[in-house]
């Protein structure tokens, strides 16, 4: 029974990689900005990690990781979730991203924590 889910995964996955090869998937996954790092401002922190999809907003529980992933990339404009919270950026600089959390008014400047 694994090896037929296998197969199927395995043949899913190469007919995505088939219609990107034509424009589909491959150009969605080129506009996807970098988003991996800490990113600081005030009264915002998140951590992103998209190797390993988890991410932070709480920078009282540093260590405590939740899921991550991105819903949609319009232009700059990227939506994600990090555990229950929905995030709106736009990212007009690599560096820079301007961020307000799904349902809140406010919005907070975010730099990228310089990378090693």
């Amino acid at each position: 029974m694994r090896e037929m889910t296998r197969r199927r995964f395995v043949s899913a996955a190469l007919a995505l990689i088939g219609a990107g090869a034509t424009g589909g998937a491959a150009a969605a996954l080129e506009k996807i900005p970098d988003l991996d790092g800490r990113w600081f401002g005030a009264g915002l922190d998140l951590f992103i990690d998209t190797t390993r999809l988890q991410g932070n907003a709480d920078p009282a529980k540093p260590f405590n990781r939740q899921s991550f992933f991105i819903r949609n990339v319009t232009g700059p404009m990227v939506v994600f979730v990090i555990g229950p919270e929905v995030f709106f950026a736009r990212m007009d600089d690599p560096n820079t991203m301007v961020v307000s959390r799904g349902g809140l008014p406010d919005t907070y400047t975010l730099k990228r924590l310089r990378r090693r």
